[in-house]
């Protein structure tokens, strides 16, 4: 059997953009986002995979660390990281912008950052990364927010080591892209274009240098492990992204503006 992809999707982390590269470049993709919640998306994709075993190239979306458990054939996960001051800033802007639809529309208008994170009005702000590469019993429900155990954190470093997850690192996109290419052997470039992308909102900072002190606290002080495991991967994986050179960043570059410019691939 083929091998399956299986697409850790961790909120903010360009991973709109990361799935239709994806889909192009592993053929059949089956994505869960809104099945149900976490365990309603683990089930739907049982159900799909009992009647189309060999048929997924890609699999994934929202989900924790633990689809392969349902898998007979060969699998390989792969996931997208972001600094987790950064991501957070990211979530918050996007849903001050009115892009998340109804959940928590018109609810942040008058909320600043900082409330936001320390009431825990959104629980992805709370450690995700770490909570979903752990596995489903780092929900929400089975460790509430502000009350992930460390031992997420080990588990979550023992699954990337154990499991070969191929991590790319959102701040080195473009070389991430080509580091997956090479680990899976894709023929095309990963050519793409940037998809839902958060539109700047009037009086919120983009970036966590222009945070004020309390505010970064705030979000560090809810991302004690993402923080850590952002730390291991730079150092574990920096070598690795490195092996990506300098000249075919910027030769990938090129040809990813010249493909964009061209008529057909705008529509």
């Amino acid at each position: 059997m083929n091998q399956t992809v299986i697409f850790v999707h961790i909120p903010k982390t360009a991973g709109n953009t990361l799935r239709a590269v994806l889909t192009r470049n592993c053929g059949p993709a089956r994505f869960y986002y809104r099945e149900g919640g976490d365990l309603g998306r683990l089930e739907a994709f049982k159900r799909d995979y009992a009647t189309a075993i060999s048929r997924f190239g890609v699999v994934g979306g929202h989900v924790y660390f633990g689809f392969h458990e349902v898998m007979t054939n060969p699998f390989r996960y792969l996931t997208m990281v972001r600094e987790p001051v950064s991501r957070v800033v990211s979530q918050y802007r996007f849903i001050r912008s009115g892009q998340s639809g109804a959940w928590l529309k018109g609810r942040l208008d008058e909320v600043s950052l900082r409330e936001f994170v320390e009431r825990g009005l959104d629980e992805t702000t709370d450690n995700c990364q770490v909570r979903r590469l752990a596995g489903l019993y780092g929900r929400y429900e089975e460790q509430p927010y502000g009350a992930a155990r460390k031992s997420l954190l080990d588990d979550a470093w023992k699954n990337i080591c154990h499991h070969r997850i191929l991590v790319g690192v959102q701040s080195e996109f473009d070389r991430s892209l080509l580091l997956y290419r090479r680990e899976l052997g894709w023929k095309r470039l990963p050519v793409y274009r940037n998809k839902n992308v958060t539109r700047p909102v009037k009086g919120i900072a983009r970036k966590p240098e222009s945070l004020a002190t309390e505010e970064i606290e705030a979000i560090r002080a809810k991302n004690l492990l993402d923080l850590e495991l952002y730390g291991r991967i730079d150092e574990k994986f920096g070598e690795v992204r490195q092996s990506i050179s300098d000249r075919d960043v910027r030769r990938f570059q090129f040809l990813n503006r010249m493909i964009n410019s061209l008529a057909f691939w705008k529509k």
